[in-house]
This record gives C-alpha cells, structure tokens and sequence, in this order.
C-alpha cells in the first residue's frame, strides 16, 4: 500500500509540472509575438513636389509602396487618384522613385500656380485616410475622413 501512494504523488506532481510548463510555454510565446509583431501603424512616405511651369511634378521619394488607386492627389480645382492621372492600372504600384505630373495636358488638367495647394493621401477605400504630404497652404481646413 506505501508504494502505491507514493507512485500517485510522483504522477500527480509530474502533471501538474507539465501543466505549470505548457502554461509558461504559452505564455512566452504569445508575449514574444507582440514584442516582435510588425508595426501597423499609419503608412508614411516622402514625397517632392517640382513647380515646371503651369505643372507640378510628383514624385514618390521613399517610404511605404502604395496602389496607385489608394493614392489621390487633390488640387484647387479637384482631386483623382494617381492611377486616374498617371493613366495606369488601378492594382499598379507606387513606390520610391515613381512619379507622376499634374497640370496640363495630364488629366487633372488643369494650370497650377507655385502657390496652389496640393495633398497627397493614402485613401485605402472606405475607412480613414492618412495624408501622406503637402504643398502650399490649405486655404480653409478640410476634413479627409468625412
């Protein structure tokens, strides 16, 4: 009888060891992924913006690649997104080094002052949008995300 009980407390003790180190294990593992999770914060990139007469040259200078339909440009006289004024496919990519002209004869059309405001921002459908850059002053503040 002395044996038995001593075989019942080994067990006992080795389960609740195994219990104790598969809690630890998943505990460890869940506090590893959210130290060393990516970053998914609000996208970021640099953009210039060169006057070239009556038009303005845009260009992707580094940072997050973008779908060109995710990006819209917005002017004095209106907005379209880049894949609208670059005249390419909705899916293409955006990233550093691209770089597309507004003004005449791109679609956006129309003439641009050294003064005219122009804002560049990441607009991912339906939900809030992150205004990526900036030229000029905005004349009257205007909500993005309404």
């Amino acid at each position: 009888m002395g044996s038995a009980g001593g075989n019942r407390a080994v067990s006992e003790t080795a389960g609740v060891a195994v219990l104790v180190l598969l809690t630890v294990s998943v505990t460890a593992a869940v506090g590893l992924s959210v130290i060393f999770a990516a970053d998914s914060g609000p996208p970021e990139a640099d953009f210039s913006f060169e006057q070239i007469g009556d038009r303005v040259l845009i260009t992707h200078d580094g940072g997050d690649e973008f779908s060109a339909s995710n990006l819209v440009i917005s002017g004095p006289d209106g907005e379209l997104t880049w894949a609208e004024n670059a005249e390419v496919e909705p899916s293409t990519a955006v990233g550093p080094g691209d770089a597309t002209q507004i003004g005449p004869p791109s679609p956006y059309g129309s003439r641009l002052r050294a003064d005219d405001y122009i804002q560049i921002r990441y607009a991912p459908g339906e939900g809030n949008q992150t205004v990526l850059a900036e030229r000029g002053q905005r004349d009257s503040p205007v909500d993005v995300n309404a």
